[in-house]
Formats: structure tokens, C-alpha cells, sequence
């Protein structure tokens, strides 16, 4: 969606390939900017996921002030992926925010009808209760967020309701900025 939004069609298969996933983490916010990357974009991403691992409980900021402690701990190696993935991001020229997308600033970019990729925690039907799922927002009106959910299609919430379930998940996003038109 965010490719075709920039007239850019990229068969899913090739996106799956695309994107590097780890076994038992699946994919990160940074692999799919990376791709992106690939792709002749520029992608901005939002990250202030804390890491938790044995001996670890950092931000994203703090762990790369940390990098080579981490590095040398055989204990992390979900902290490794997301650490090169993110070097990877970062030295191909994408651009990292090392905090929360805001609501404000998530309503000021869909303000320039750019779609925004954000992970939202969602109550499921399993014994696991919560997991977190990425969803593309697309619009917004005086009382709705509009989204297009891969499991449940075309969606509608409430402002509200949408800002207490994303102050509950990591705040990960992930867009495109709009190119001037000539």
C-alpha cells in the first residue's frame, strides 16, 4: 500500500523476499525500510521499542550508545538483529526518530494524504490474549481514523479509541514522505 500510493506496484512475493524476517521475531520495522531503501525511497521511521533481554532493558536510543556491550553478549540475539537491521537502515540512508509517533503528528502527515505503517496492540481471540499487528492508516476525519487492516479489510475508530490502543503499543511507524510534485 505505501509503494502503491507512490505508483510504485510491487508484487507481494517480491516484498516478502524483500524483507529479511527472523526466525521466532518475524519482521522489523527497519527491514521493510531497508527495502524501501532498495526501492529509490527515503523512508522515516518512528522506533522507541524497549528491548528486553537477560540482562538488558533499553531504548532504542540507549542501546546504541550500547552497542558493542550488546554485541558481545551471546544472550541477545534478538538485540543483535534489530541492532544491524537497524545500522543497516540507518547507513542507507533512511531516516530514524528515536521516539513515539505522536497522534498530532501522525494526523499532520495523513494531512498530506501520505499512508502511515503503525503497529497497534490487538485483543485476540487466543490463549496468548494481546499481540501487536501492523496496520496502514489512511485517513481521518473530526471524529474517525480510517485504516486497512490486512486481516479485517477497510476499518474505521474512533480518534479516541485509536489513540488509547496505540498508547499501549510500542509506537513503531514507518512512511513515506510525499515528493513535491513538480
Amino acid at each position: 500500500m505505501l509503494l502503491a500510493y507512490h505508483g510504485n506496484r510491487v508484487p507481494m512475493r517480491a516484498v516478502s523476499k524483500g524483507v529479511k524476517t527472523e526466525r521466532g521475531v518475524g519482521a522489523h520495522y527497519e527491514d521493510a525500510g531497508v527495502f524501501l531503501l532498495r526501492q529509490g525511497y527515503t523512508p522515516i521511521l518512528f522506533a522507541n521499542n524497549i528491548i528486553h533481554s537477560k540482562d538488558h532493558t533499553l531504548s532504542f536510543a540507549r542501546m546504541l550508545r550500547r552497542l558493542q556491550a550488546i554485541l558481545d553478549d551471546e544472550t541477545c540475539r534478538h538485540v543483535r538483529a534489530l541492532t544491524r537491521s537497524l545500522n543497516t537502515f540507518v547507513s542507507k540512508g533512511g531516516i530514524f526518530r528515536p521516539r513515539r509517533l505522536s497522534q498530532w503528528e501522525l494526523i499532520q502527515i495523513l494531512k498530506e494524504r501520505t499512508p502511515v505503517l503503525v503497529t497497534m496492540r490487538v485483543r485476540a481471540e487466543t490463549r496468548r490474549g494481546w499481540y501487536y499487528h501492523a496496520i496502514i492508516v489512511t485517513g481521518y476525519s473530526r471524529k474517525y481514523i480510517y485504516y486497512l487492516d490486512p486481516g479485517a479489510g477497510p476499518t474505521k475508530v474512533r480518534r479516541c479509541t485509536f489513540a488509547n490502543e496505540r498508547r499501549h503499543s510500542d509506537g513503531d511507524a514507518l512512511y513515506i514522505p510525499t515528493r513535491p510534485r513538480p
